[in-house]
């Protein structure tokens, strides 16, 4: 069953409500999709409960002018992104590694499907392509980058401007939400500077600390001065890139490694052997490629097929 918050931030976000729809699946996604989950009663724990929904929208969102490609949302402990079906498929065909990573789910994090659905997957080897060699490098170039993103520099930045907001009595949670008072009289402070202040606590909050675990993360990285979570997808999606290429199928849910990525999540692995191990992972994602089954491209034909397929389907107009 769909948890009902999601019903509600759908149908308060999209433009139709979602039982107007028809959700072709509901997954759980995420550190629950690759075996490497920590739940909250764990002092260590920064995982959020993730969600992907593919919906195919109200027919008026695919026959006539009107387009809608989806939404995503975050409330409490859920994190959820909604595609329609075909920015879904837009997706699959670039070999985004979240979208393409949906195929190869273990089937206990399939929570509702359609039977389109069930004939996507028994057709999911058209969209396996060695374009996921660049998809998943740049995504692991990505996350290599944000890992590293809150630096000494912007460490002293952040403890700057809170020094600013805390001077001005304010919270780092109301100014995060934009609930902070107006401009306070102060003498310490001008204020532009004031302005400068409250722009960097929001737009690092945005990047490093939101979400439901955001202050569990923010102690991390404080602690061992890196992302640990940023560092454990880095290493996850490279060794998912290679086994996809050298074997055409792709392995979400993680065994002989999930204890290695959660202890990379949680801080135990060294900033310098994640980065040893990512560099060889990105030789090893190359030489992958050169000797890959996998075709250089997906089926863009009988891809197409399949498209108008589930479309006709779910509208329940005859399928030549």
């Amino acid at each position: 069953m769909i948890d009902d918050r999601i019903i509600e931030e759908f149908t308060r976000r999209a433009p139709f409500a979602l039982a107007e729809a028809t959700v072709l699946v509901l997954a759980q996604i995420g550190s629950h999709s690759h075996n490497t989950y920590v739940p909250p009663s764990d002092p260590q724990a920064i995982d959020d409960v993730d969600y992907m929904l593919i919906v195919v929208p109200p027919a008026s969102y695919t026959f006539g002018i009107k387009t809608w490609d989806g939404l995503n949302f975050q409330r409490d402990e859920l994190d959820v992104v909604v595609y329609s079906f075909q920015k879904f498929v837009r997706l699959l065909l670039k070999a985004n590694p979240n979208v393409l990573g949906l195929l190869w789910l273990d089937a206990s994090s399939y929570v509702q499907s359609t039977y389109a659905w069930h004939e996507i997957l028994t057709q999911r080897h058209l969209f396996s392509s060695r374009h996921a060699y660049h998809s998943f490098i740049g995504y692991a170039h990505g996350q290599m980058q944000k890992m590293e993103s809150f630096d000494v520099s912007v460490r002293a930045e952040w403890r700057d401007a809170l020094g600013i907001i805390t001077a001005c009595g304010w919270t780092r949670d109301q100014v995060t939400s934009n609930a902070h008072r107006v401009m306070p009289a102060t003498t310490a402070h001008t204020a532009d500077e004031i302005a400068r202040a409250v722009t960097t606590v929001q737009r690092i909050h945005a990047r490093h600390f939101q979400g439901y675990m955001g202050e569990r993360r923010k102690a991390l990285v404080e602690r061992y001065g890196f992302d640990t979570k940023n560092a454990a997808h880095l290493i996850r999606l490279m060794r998912m890139c290679v086994e996809f290429l050298r074997t055409g199928r792709m392995q979400v849910y993680r065994t002989h490694d999930a204890d290695h990525i959660r202890a990379i999540k949680a801080g135990r692995v060294p900033l310098d052997a994640i980065k040893a191990e990512a560099e060889a992972l990105f030789v090893e994602a190359r030489a992958a490629r050169d000797a890959s089954p996998l075709p250089e491209e997906p089926d863009l034909v009988r891809a197409d097929e399949l498209v108008r397929y589930v479309h006709l389907e779910t509208y329940g107009l005859r399928y030549d």
